[in-house]
């Protein structure tokens, strides 16, 4: 995350705030996902940037001003009234229920966080209702015991049950599954993973196939089977467990390519806040590769860096009385799998389109989210 300033005073603000302590100044997220701007208010709901007072004219989102849930604006002549990162959400829970505004801000908050790692990556996501290949999100509730509502991806859609956003409720169920680790934001990052699968696989030639299923495994061996085998406690014959990232990396390539992937973002974005913050605890040599040589990779400095800066916020959480922060051990094995992801996350990218401009073009479809009928 990047270290954000008020626009006005210069203060230290951070990524979900709404104003400057320091200044009151109102503060608000620009359509690049990434970067928080100062405003001052103009006439008849028109406000502009304190840094550029004769740039454009902003609006505040409609689920900034309506429901509190948003921090972003959208250019004054843009279609609709939803800001760029509302636009990925097409399902929200019913709001008739009280505590359902609260958890729809905790998503909101987190899906914030993933889609500025995506930006921040240059991958550069786009809502589906702008194309068929675009990314999207539905937060919706169970409807009544036993009709639960998915945490899963399927075709560009994440859909978050709204559970997740219930801190007991979370807990509950990560002591239940004998996790070691469950957040809200780790589920966003690993449903984003199965999402770039299908987006990586729908563009790869065959040797990028080959790549990744000699990390991975075959990613279509039947998945159902697997799962079903895994809950069962029977996912032991899939490998040596020390070969992944996770217990549940062990139920299927898929997963484990998922659970991989939020790894790959969780510790980018850690490694980019500390930095930010000025934190960078010295390395103990750079990691060696399989064959003991120092590596010297793009990927390498990162883990060199990772290593220590793990220890460290476990020896922090430690001395706070807190689980540790990262309770995850990076064996050889993960480090290349994540080191693959890391390889193909930049050609990928390489590949896409070049951005023309700076301004982000407003959507030709309805800008509207849709509430959901469940409660």
């Amino acid at each position: 995350m990047l270290r954000q300033r008020c626009g006005r005073c210069g203060s230290r603000v951070y990524f979900d705030n709404w104003a400057c302590l320091a200044c009151g100044a109102r503060l608000a997220l620009l359509p690049d996902l990434m970067h928080l701007a100062a405003l001052e208010a103009r006439d008849a709901g028109r406000w502009v940037d304190v840094r550029a007072p004769e740039g454009p004219a902003w609006r505040l989102c409609s689920n900034a001003v309506e429901h509190a849930v948003c921090n972003g604006i959208l250019e004054e002549d843009q279609a609709g009234t939803l800001c760029r990162a509302c636009r990925f959400t097409q399902q929200i829970p019913s709001l008739s229920v009280a505590r359902h505004v609260e958890y729809w801000r905790r998503l909101e908050a987190a899906k914030r966080r993933l889609l500025f790692t995506l930006a921040d990556l240059r991958l550069r996501p786009v809502p589906k209702s702008e194309s068929p290949d675009g990314l999207e999100f539905a937060f919706g509730a169970d409807i009544e015991p036993g009709h639960r509502f998915m945490t899963a991806h399927n075709g560009g859609t994440i859909s978050i049950n709204i559970l997740e956003a219930d801190d007991v409720e979370r807990e509950r169920i990560r002591t239940g599954m004998g996790e070691p680790y469950r957040s809200l934001l780790g589920h966003f990052r690993h449903e984003s993973g199965h999402y770039y699968l299908d987006r990586l696989r729908a563009s790869a030639n065959a040797e990028i196939e080959w790549r990744i299923k000699d990390r991975f495994g075959d990613m279509d061996s039947d998945y159902d089977v697997s799962l079903a085998a895994y809950y069962a406690g029977q996912a032991a014959g899939r490998a040596d467990p020390g070969q992944f990232i996770s217990t549940y990396a062990t139920a299927h390539p898929q997963e484990d390519w998922a659970e991989t992937w939020a790894h790959y973002l969780l510790i980018r974005d850690t490694l980019q806040s500390a930095s930010e913050a000025g934190v960078e605890p010295a390395a103990a040599g750079r990691p060696r590769t399989r064959r003991g040589r120092k590596d010297r990779s793009r990927f390498g400095v990162m883990i060199q860096r990772w290593l220590p800066l793990a220890e460290l916020a476990n020896e922090l959480s430690r001395s706070l009385g807190t689980a540790d922060a990262y309770p995850f051990v990076l064996t050889g094995v993960a480090a290349e799998k994540m080191e693959l992801i890391d390889a193909l996350v930049h050609e990928y990218r390489d590949r896409l389109p070049p951005v023309s401009g700076t301004r982000i073009a407003p959507s030709a479809a309805s800008c509207t989210a849709t509430e959901s009928t469940v409660n």
